[in-house]
């Protein structure tokens, strides 16, 4: 056998050990993966939460101060609760986006940040915005809410009137101007 022809068989064994051992190293990172139990179905995934015409559930967070704030973050004015996680790509987006006075105008005083305690210091929250912590387990036992950013709106009485997975400011105002009364057009003349 040819010189040259050595060379391209140990050249392609070499490459099927480096294949192999690549396969082992996947392997090796998906196997844990694959031994969790099945995900919930998408639909209870979509679903999570209280829901919509119940009454808000009491759950226990902390303010700024680190008070416990119980049940009833928005004191009885309608608004939006949103759940953020400094562990979540969407929602560490959100959180930026919230700085940005144009894109929340009109959001101040009607929505609540829920996020985990490691979130409040990550997270960088404009002054103007009310953030209470509450860890992931907590937000999951207390209200049902397993993955982030997710929206509560609630009434003045306290009943969730809609809620749902999001991800963008626009889609964060829409779900708030749902929830607040509607602006009482002004007399002509007066």
């Amino acid at each position: 056998m040819p010189v040259g022809w050595a060379i391209v068989v140990v050249v392609q064994w070499l490459a099927i050990v480096a294949l192999l051992i690549v396969v082992l190293g996947v392997l090796r990172q998906i196997t844990p993966h694959l031994q969790r139990g099945a995900a919930p179905p998408m639909r209870d995934l979509l679903n999570q939460g209280p829901a919509v015409g119940s009454k808000l559930p009491a759950f226990a967070a902390r303010d700024a101060g680190g008070d416990v704030v119980l049940g009833k973050p928005l004191n009885g004015q309608p608004g939006v609760l949103l759940f953020l996680s400094a562990s979540c790509r969407p929602c560490l987006r959100m959180a930026r986006e919230l700085g940005d006075a144009e894109a929340v105008a009109g959001l101040a005083g009607s929505l609540v940040v829920v996020c985990d305690p490691e979130g409040a210091g990550v997270l960088a929250f404009p002054p103007w915005l009310r953030v209470l912590t509450m860890s992931e387990a907590e937000g999951s036992e207390m209200l049902g809410i397993a993955l982030r950013p997710f929206a509560i709106a609630v009434d003045a009485g306290g009943v969730v009137t809609a809620k749902r997975m999001l991800n963008t400011i626009p889609a964060l105002t829409d779900l708030v101007r749902t929830v607040l009364p509607a602006p009482v057009p002004a007399e002509p003349g007066g």
